[in-house]
């Protein structure tokens, strides 16, 4: 059993919110590249270890095999006025002081603990929803 879930809703076409649950739990606002999204994960979601990213050296959640990516992290970003496209080939993007709490909690893990898992899925706004065509009635 993993030892911390971290999901994320994707409710627009660049932000969303991660919820996270470890020992710990909390909501934040994520963002990604709207042209470089990954795809939802499957059911039982994308394996997530904690690390260090190879260039940048920041800290860091890798998530194990995205289709058709190579090094998909969850990692901070430093706000709005940074370029999404940027910071992001289809990372999934936190604030600073969120990255810090995630990377602090589960780098705590030993090496022999389960990974964790991330879930991604799209979540409808209800003003895009499909609407129902009218019933008539027959008399």
């Amino acid at each position: 059993m993993a030892k911390f879930t971290i999901t994320v809703h994707r409710t627009g076409t660049q932000t969303g919110r991660l919820q996270y649950n470890g020992t710990t739990a909390f909501n934040c606002k994520c963002w990604w590249n709207p042209d470089a999204r990954i795809p939802t994960s499957p059911h039982d979601g994308y394996e997530a270890l904690v690390t260090r990213m190879a260039e940048s050296r920041r800290k860091a959640v890798w998530l194990r095999d995205v289709p058709g990516y190579q090094g998909i992290f969850i990692h901070h970003w430093p706000g709005e006025s940074a370029s999404l496209t940027l910071w992001s080939q289809g990372c999934i993007l936190v604030l600073q002081n969120y990255t810090e709490r995630i990377y602090n909690e589960i780098g705590s893990q030993g090496p022999d603990d389960d990974p964790g898992r991330v879930f991604v899925h799209d979540v409808a706004p209800a003003i895009y929803l499909p609407r129902r065509p009218a019933r008539t009635m027959v008399a």
